[in-house]
């Protein structure tokens, strides 16, 4: 897989597009690579949740590392998060350097 940012085009060690799991919760969300976005896919507790845009400006940056802006439902906004690929069975989302979410690919 190649993704293009701003002209140079990286490699990426893992295909992270497509559905991952929540650790936490009933919760599956879809990387969609072409959009640079995670979006909720289904939420079994929430299900107003559904389409709603997780992560975006997805892109990514080095070797099994990626960038992004996550909603932060406390500020309303969007804030910068970085993301891992770990052993591309596991997406890291770190925030002012503390895990706030992971994905496991089922």
């Amino acid at each position: 897989m190649i993704v293009s940012t701003e002209s140079t085009a990286l490699k990426s060690q893992c295909d992270i597009a497509g559905v991952w799991k929540h650790s936490e919760k009933e919760a599956w969300l879809n990387v969609d690579l072409e959009k640079g976005v995670i979006i909720v896919k289904s939420h079994a507790s929430n299900p107003s949740a559904e389409g709603l845009t997780v992560i975006k400006s997805l892109a990514y940056t080095d070797q099994a590392n990626w960038n992004g802006k996550m909603y932060d439902a406390r500020s309303k906004n969007f804030v910068p998060v970085k993301i891992s690929e770990g052993n591309c069975k596991e997406l890291i989302v770190v925030m002012d350097g503390s895990d706030v979410l992971r994905l496991l690919r089922e």
